[in-house]
């Protein structure tokens, strides 16, 4: 495998390569190059999917496989993480650049599974210049690169071969329309969109309500990993502050706790060595709109993530350093907090909850080993009533906009305010003056029309050639790398052989989504670093 950056001096670069099956990384920023290598019995060559992640700031250089999951930790619950070991020499392998340059700034060429020899980049210490099996999951500085999109490309395609014919079964999507197929040497499994679930993702989850002075308290059937956590829920509230999930361990001590914190998602957590927290600032979840949340922990890294993530609607974090909590399975609480004299009750809707895949069941029905313990203030479906419980006097009609209302004057209308009370008057925008837009009026007699995309004009009547600004890549000083990769034994198995990205033009569109990219991208969840 190959990924390169090229320095637009062409003194600095990023390479990464498999050297008999072993992942290698070469940095350079300018003034010399360090090479870190995983140990030597450590091969990826095994037809399965893995991760690699780098990290960077300034000179200090992370290069780690598959998060190191593997790896062991010993750690004495509750003590403090004085007393946390743990051994990474099998999975991760850190170092410093020479000199004193301590940046990498990029702006001509990004090559990714394999190296145009026709382009004028020397790159003496790549020892293989091609890569045969699979790519996925792009990422830098947060952004997804569009593997569909390079500005060259040689014999690749989109999918991959070896895995996506067990993600088919006789012409038909083996997880169906609704799931998400992870294909693998012969096998595969289902992940389900939000909000949907069954052995082909058939069946969609209710929605279920929650009054504020309630909660939901669920039994699992075993013992969750101490070292991974992860959470997905769909909610919809008004409220600024609520618990969504709590999860705490026997001695009550250690938890981890995923809230609505003044109208943003934070998760609060001890694992053993001090009080911490992470929020992901920007987007509020108390607008009354469904949100997708998701909480996905490695050892002490969190990472939240809101409606499907990227950019600045998701955020990674690593705090103290203790890795385990022992979840206490039988008391794993829904919308509340345990044994707090707080009242942090969720109050809105939830739907399709999720916790470390399995459905919490919001029916009373056992399901995947889950069961309730008990259950208050909890009911089905999602309804609002507001224009029921609050009337709007003619001429004024009511507007329910989810458990809030609005009294709105009739369409053409506009509300004209004196002393003592409120008016609807008449406008020219009941006549529809603006053909593909919409009319805002400003007076009785004045108007302007807000034209979509594509149009322009007093009235947006004006059609014009729809075109998409270029996006640039910014390169600082702080880059995370993450993609994930497939090597093949097979040679004549070629899926992702060369992609070349021309920085800084407009063949290359960090973060954007087509078609082609979704095949690439399918089932897995990559983290900004």
């Amino acid at each position: 495998m190959v990924v390169s950056f090229v320095h637009d001096n062409r003194e600095g670069d990023i390479q990464r390569e498999l050297i008999d099956g072993t992942p290698t990384l070469k940095i350079n920023h300018g003034s010399g190059t360090v090479v870190l290598q995983l140990p030597g019995n450590v091969n990826v060559a095994d037809r399965r999917w893995h991760r690699l992640d780098v990290r960077s700031n300034s000179k200090e250089v992370r290069f780690t496989l598959d998060r190191c999951s593997g790896a062991a930790v010993m750690e004495m619950e509750g003590l403090g993480s004085w007393l946390t070991t743990e051994d990474h020499s099998s999975c991760e392998v850190t170092g410093v650049t020479p000199n004193t340059d301590r940046h990498l700034n990029m702006s001509q060429v990004l090559q990714l599974g394999g190296v145009n020899e026709d382009i004028p980049y020397v790159y003496p210490q790549l020892q293989h210049k091609h890569f045969s099996g699979c790519i996925r999951n792009l990422i830098v500085d947060s952004k997804l690169y569009d593997l569909g999109s390079p500005a060259d490309s040689n014999s690749s395609s989109p999918g991959c071969l070896t895995t996506d014919s067990s993600c088919v079964n006789m012409g038909y999507p083996s997880c169906g329309h609704r799931g998400r197929c992870h294909g693998e040497w012969g096998s595969f499994s289902c992940q389900c969109l939000p909000g949907y679930r069954g052995h082909q993702c058939e069946e969609e989850v209710p929605e279920y309500s929650f009054d504020g002075h309630s909660h939901a308290h669920f039994q699992l059937p075993s013992t969750l990993p101490a070292r991974r956590t992860w959470v997905q829920v769909l909610v919809r509230t008004r409220k600024h502050s609520s618990t969504i999930l709590n999860l705490i361990s026997k001695e009550q001590s250690e938890y981890i706790r995923l809230e609505i914190f003044q109208g943003l998602l934070c998760v609060f957590y001890n694992l053993g060595d001090g009080d911490y927290n992470l929020t992901l600032p920007t987007y509020r979840l108390d607008n009354g709109e469904w949100h997708e949340v998701f909480l996905d922990r490695h050892d002490n890294e969190m990472m939240l993530r809101l409606d499907g993530g990227g950019g600045q609607r998701e955020v990674t974090g690593a705090q103290g350093r203790s890795r385990e909590i022992i979840i206490d399975p039988a008391v794993v609480m829904l919308g509340d907090t345990f044994l707090s004299g707080a009242n942090k009750s969720f109050q809105g809707c939830m739907r399709d909850v999720r916790l470390n895949g399995r459905y919490m069941p919001l029916d009373s029905q056992p399901r995947d080993g889950v069961s309730q313990v008990s259950v208050q203030g909890v009911s089905l479906g999602c309804s609002s009533d507001s224009c029921k419980r609050n009337q709007c006097s003619p001429p004024f009609t009511c507007v329910d906009l989810w458990r809030v209302h609005e009294c709105r004057c009739p369409p053409g209308h506009m509300i004209r305010v004196n002393v003592t009370r409120k008016s609807c008057v008449y406008t020219l925008c009941a006549t529809r003056p603006c053909h593909r837009g919409t009319c805002v009026a400003q007076s009785p007699s004045k108007f302007t029309c807000h034209c979509p995309a594509g149009y322009r004009g007093r009235h947006c009547e004006t059609t014009l050639a729809i075109y998409r600004d270029d996006v640039g890549l910014s390169f600082s000083s702080l880059f995370a790398i993450c993609i994930c990769f497939m090597a093949l034994l097979v040679p004549q198995v070629m899926s992702a052989a060369r992609f070349t990205w021309r920085c800084l033009c407009s063949t290359v569109k960090a973060g954007t989504y087509s078609r082609s990219c979704l095949n690439w991208v399918e089932g897995e969840a990559a983290a900004s670093i």
